[in-house]
């Protein structure tokens, strides 16, 4: 019995020590007189400044590995075609490219009123013009070049082990923010899905959006929150469409358009969902949705949202939604048991 509770002081003496041992690992960067200062104590101080500047270190390593991975797959392509990049370019651009598509590709790019050279300035050029002429041409080729290599990356497996770093103000910013809420309403997990009705990348990006929402409403609640430089009619409509229950019905309607609508579109919307369009109306005039929607643009402002379309999961920002299955990565490792 007495080798028994030797045993069993000597473990819990050795528990204390260690544990003493691992409260002592704390950094000491400096001494005044008696005083110490630890390495977390300035963290502290500094804690979004370090966010920044992860944050900026996380950004240039993505575009690193990204264009890494780009290069692996055109190396792949072009070893399997037994061809060079400009003869796979020039080939992609006879076989597909006519007026039609050219034409298309101006509307899309919003190239109708000038094309910018991002070479060395910011000068437009119109696009009937030589230079103009160029620059479409090799934004046409680039286009190709790329849906190329997203032609082999949809088929292939890519695990990347890469993530962005926590934003601390992020931590309580679900609370104070204006949003809607759908999915899992009970999930202690939650994602929000900051966007902007008036964004041609989130009107690009929305189907994808909406495919991550389907895939995982069932066990994450889903929150979204509009985000732009200016209060437009439509997010005030979307916020009187749901003081009736309606805010993602109405919001997929208004991305479903494929322009920024006009108020006749607002109420076409509104009249086929239903609503109760004298409420609708009195609501779309009620100063206090401006007001808050105001508010919002100041506090995610100042939490270092800078674009949109951006996902926040679990403090994290996604603002790069291009790659469905890197985005689901994200929130399988963010979210598993």
């Amino acid at each position: 019995m007495k080798r028994y509770k030797k045993a069993f002081f000597l473990i819990i003496s050795f528990l204390i020590l260690y544990s003493c041992s691992q409260r002592e690992k704390r950094t000491v960067i400096a001494k005044i007189d008696d005083f110490v200062v630890y390495e977390e104590d300035i963290d502290k101080l500094v804690t979004q400044e370090l966010f920044d500047e992860a944050n900026r270190i996380y950004l240039i390593k993505k575009l690193a590995l990204d264009s890494y991975i780009d290069d692996y797959f055109l190396k792949k392509g072009l070893n399997n075609l037994n061809m060079s990049k400009g003869d796979l370019v020039d080939s992609l651009y006879k076989k597909i490219v006519d007026s039609l598509f050219i034409s298309s590709f101006i509307l899309s790019h919003n190239m109708q009123y000038g094309i910018k050279d991002l070479r060395n300035t910011l000068e437009t050029f119109p696009i009937n013009s030589e230079e103009g002429q160029y620059l479409l041409k090799e934004k046409i080729k680039n286009s190709l070049l790329k849906s190329f290599i997203d032609s082999i990356k949809s088929v292939s497996n890519i695990s990347s082990f890469l993530y962005p770093p926590i934003n601390p103000k992020l931590a309580l910013l679900s609370d104070s923010i204006v949003k809607y809420s759908a999915g899992n309403l009970s999930s202690k997990y939650e994602i929000l899905v900051v966007s902007d009705f008036e964004c041609d990348r989130c009107r690009e990006s929305y189907p994808i959006i909406r495919r991550i929402y389907d895939k995982n409403k069932n066990r994450v609640k889903f929150s979204f929150t509009n985000y732009s430089s200016y209060v437009s009619i439509s997010a005030i409509a979307a916020i009187a469409a749901g003081r009736q229950g309606k805010y993602l019905e109405y919001s997929n309607a208004i991305y479903s358009l494929g322009n920024i609508p006009t108020l006749e579109d607002l109420n076409k919307i509104a009249r086929n969902m239903n609503l109760d369009m004298t409420q609708f109306e009195k609501d779309f005039k009620d100063t206090k949705i401006k007001e808050s929607l105001v508010d919002n643009n100041i506090i995610l402002n100042e939490a270092g949202l800078y674009g949109t379309p951006t996902l926040i999961v679990n403090g994290k920002l996604i603002f790069d939604l291009s790659s469905e299955q890197e985005v689901q990565r994200i929130i399988e490792n963010e979210f598993s048991e």
